[in-house]
């Protein structure tokens, strides 16, 4: 791949954070200056701090796989009708477009960008372990980098590589594992998935006894340092097991996936592992359920970035002439999180929406007041053990999950995954997860709000390989 060549031979500079100031050129040929970086455990955690730079940037998970770009791609926004604004073609999925093929050439690059550090950091973690002030530091720092090259290269094959539904031998996308310049293969589909998940074990082994933010929370969070403060804002036990059960159900791989679940989620009582709780009420100053958060991004200035999107700027620009606000029907989001029965009181209703200048029109307010956002929810967890569990089992982690969102429990349906479905729907706005479940379930029909009936699932589910990388390897 030409541009996988060019990344790693380039100077990579860090994107947004002024701790990066030790950013390295990892050219394998001349002037390779990982060596002195990684002379003391600083530069390991620098490194990674710049790999969070790259994912909290507008074309990352900072707008495009959060918010913006994804979710316009889930038909939430059914207010997107003017030729000017900045995602008309996106809404109708002309991918050939010249603005939508730089979007897409931006986040394969800055992904794998990301993961051309965390393949050197991998590398330099062995032979220089004793530059480490502890046993447990070696262990987070690798744990946190096996897990988020397991992470960035999933998203990138849930964009460019096929629906699952349709075979795991098709081909998808490289898995650039190590640190080369040589052009990688692209892999099948489930041969992928398989890394992704070894990758994650690799994780999970390496965090388990040294991650308070997991399974040794009782033995270790009173006796943590500096460097394991907010482990909700880096890659850690509880997001890599949340993880995993995500890899494995993409597959349709249920034993595997409760598996995991379990390693956040009581499999008896359906309670979540301390110290994971569940929301109980609903709070303005709480939007975001921020207990519930396995790994969020946090960004300083989120509110200013999302003005013109859905904020101040948008309102006072004028929704129906803006070339960004995202907005939706007040009666459609009114419709999907209406009350079934008497009981019901969505928190997420009171919390999530806000009206705009436009009469009926509602935007998202999810991010009132917020620094970050969130990357993997503990509800995204039940609702795939509801998947996958067998029987009452499934509706029981269901109506778990829908009691602490102020909802009445469901009995006697007949469509478990149609209710799932819904709560997909109503969870994820905003976030960026629901395109990805369409393309899981290879649904003929996509949207929230605005359903459109797909023609060719393929061409739409499938995001195309930039074109410069078709040009160069095995692709």
């Amino acid at each position: 791949m030409k541009n996988m060549k060019i990344i790693i031979i380039a100077l990579l500079t860090c994107l947004t954070m002024s701790s990066c100031e030790k950013w390295f050129d990892v050219s394998p040929k001349s002037d390779v200056k990982s060596d002195d970086l990684f002379k003391d455990e600083n530069g390991f955690w620098d490194v990674l701090t710049g790999v969070y730079s790259i994912m909290v940037t507008p074309s990352a998970y900072g707008r495009e796989l959060s918010f913006g770009y994804l979710d316009v791609m889930a038909q939430y926004y059914d207010k997107i009708t003017s030729q000017t604004h900045n995602y008309y073609k996106t809404k109708g999925y002309d991918y050939t477009d010249t603005q939508e093929e730089t979007r897409l050439k931006s986040i394969w690059k800055g992904h794998y960008k990301a993961i051309v550090n965390l393949n050197v950091l991998l590398e330099y973690a062995d032979k220089n372990k004793n530059v480490f002030a502890s046993e447990q530091h070696y262990r987070v720092v690798k744990g946190e980098a096996f897990g988020l090259r397991a992470f960035l290269h999933f998203d990138l094959l849930r964009l460019f590589g096929p629906s699952p539904a349709d075979g795991l031998e098709q081909q998808a996308i490289p898995y650039a594992d190590t640190y080369t310049n040589v052009a990688q293969a692209a892999l099948p589909l489930g041969s992928f998935v398989n890394r992704v998940t070894q990758d994650l074990e690799s994780a999970r082994i390496m965090l388990a006894n040294s991650d308070w933010f997991g399974p040794a929370y009782q033995q270790l969070y009173e006796k943590r340092d500096s460097t394991q403060k907010e482990r909700h804002s880096r890659m850690n036990y509880f997001t890599v097991a949340a993880l995993q059960a995500r890899a494995y159900n993409y597959i349709g791989d249920k034993e595997n996936a409760l598996k995991a679940v379990h390693e956040i989620i009581n499999e008896n009582t359906k309670e979540p592992m301390a110290p994971l709780s569940l929301t109980t009420s609903a709070s303005e100053n709480d939007r975001l359920f921020k207990n519930e958060i396995l790994f969020r991004l946090n960004i300083e200035k989120l509110e200013d970035d999302i003005s013109s999107y859905f904020g101040e700027n948008a309102i006072a620009y004028g929704v129906s002439s803006s070339a960004t606000a995202l907005c939706f029907t007040a009666t459609k989001v009114s419709n999907l999180y209406q009350a079934v029965s008497a009981g019901d009181d969505d928190y997420r209703l009171k919390l999530w929406f806000q009206p705009t200048d436009v009469s009926s029109s509602w935007m998202p307010a999810k991010y009132k007041n917020a620094k970050y956002i969130p990357i993997v929810r503990l509800s995204e967890v039940y609702l795939i053990a509801a998947e996958c569990a067998s029987g009452n089992n499934g509706l029981a982690y269901l109506n778990k999950i829908r009691a602490h969102r102020g909802l009445v429990a469901l009995e006697n349906i007949t469509d478990l995954d149609a209710e799932i479905a819904k709560e997909y729907q109503k969870e994820f706005i905003a976030e960026g997860q629901m395109f990805f479940y369409y393309k899981r379930m290879n649904l003929g029909r996509i949207g929230v709000f605005s359903n459109v009936n797909l023609t060719d699932k393929n061409k739409v589910y499938q995001l195309p390989v930039p074109t410069d990388e078709l040009d160069y390897g095995n692709m």
